[in-house]
């Protein structure tokens, strides 16, 4: 009889085959698109660090969350970085600790191109994080009761000293253990419980090479738990409802009328806030962050991080705008800046 450690090997070889042509692009692909760009021919940069927080919200619905902490390990500083992804994806951003960060795809493929607002010297690091809504990585097997494979392949563009992926499934979902080649892949320890019916898994990792296409994490689960309908709330609500509603309105909207009168009296303005604020009114209480940032004179960074801080105080709104933000006043904003 075969030793279980080899068996559990086979089995993984053969879910392998089955499952990566469903998931994600097969090696000879990735590897034709490497050719095809050139990626990263002298390796200007090491990972640090690499956590991925992966949610499944429902099997329509996954939020990635990729943080890095990329340091410039070139003879020369550099500008930016190139950094592949894996997946299918839709709703990208990406930026770093103060703002977003400007980005394109090479040669219509899934490399990005980023680039820093500040140059990064050598041996410095810099933090990028990166979001994304996955699309199609979700296969349901079976029926009454079906099971879903999760499969999901990191960004492996650069030596990477560690990388941590945190696995959120969906509520009332269960690991389904049985039935399958591999429940779980790679090993792990069991499902921390998060609350709100939720577990997650968690992998660690060390030493990544580069364009490691083994690197990939399975997971098979079981369709939500679904409960009875309780019917009493519906008939009983909208009659509470109605009763409380004229005045929970007139209420809320005395207490905001209250609580904007106090906090203007309560902000505290740098004088390039103030000098900002009166810049947008003279543009007609409007502008684009890259406009304000010529007319100052500021580094990005600068302008970024004192933009934030007015948003934050509700004096101004930040729209993205293309690759570039439009900034609005706001009447907070233009009471304050008077």
């Amino acid at each position: 009889m075969l030793h279980k450690k080899s068996l559990k090997l086979l089995k993984l070889a053969f879910f392998t085959l089955l499952v990566i042509p469903l998931s994600f692009e097969t090696s000879s692909d990735i590897s034709q698109k490497y050719d095809n760009v050139c990626i990263n021919s002298e390796s200007p940069c090491i990972i640090n660090s690499h956590t991925i927080k992966i949610d499944i919200i429902s099997v329509d619905d996954i939020i990635v969350i990729e943080e890095f902490i990329f340091k410039n390990n070139y003879t020369d500083p550099i500008e930016g970085i190139n950094l592949w992804l894996n997946q299918s994806f839709s709703n990208l951003a990406i930026e770093d600790s103060y703002s977003y960060l400007e980005f394109n795809f090479i040669n219509n493929t899934n490399l990005l191109s980023i680039d820093f607002i500040d140059t990064l010297e050598v041996n410095q690091t810099a933090f990028v994080k990166i979001s994304y809504t996955l699309d199609g990585h979700m296969e349901k097997i079976g029926k009454d009761p079906a099971y879903y494979l999760f499969s999901f392949s990191p960004s492996m563009t650069y030596f990477t000293l560690k990388q941590h992926i945190d696995l959120k499934l969906p509520a009332t979902c269960y690991i389904h253990y049985g039935g399958t080649p591999i429940d779980i892949h790679p090993d792990t320890g069991p499902p921390v419980d998060i609350g709100n019916q939720r577990l997650m898994l968690q992998w660690s990792f060390a030493d990544l090479i580069p364009f490691d296409i083994e690197h990939f994490i399975i997971v098979c689960f079981d369709e939500p738990i679904l409960k009875e309908p309780i019917i009493w709330p519906f008939i009983v609500s909208p009659i509470f409802g109605l009763a409380a509603g004229v005045t929970g309105t007139v209420w809320f909207m005395r207490r905001r009328e209250k609580r904007a009168i106090k906090k203007i009296g309560e902000i505290f303005l740098t004088d390039n806030q103030k000098q900002f604020l009166k810049i947008i009114i003279e543009n007609g209480g409007k502008i684009s962050q890259k406009e304000l940032t010529t007319i100052t004179g500021y580094t990005k960074n600068k302008v970024s991080r004192n933009l934030i801080s007015l948003e934050q105080q509700q004096l101004i709104i930040r729209e993205k705008w293309g690759r570039n933000y439009r900034i609005y006043i706001t009447e907070t904003g233009e009471r304050v800046a008077k």
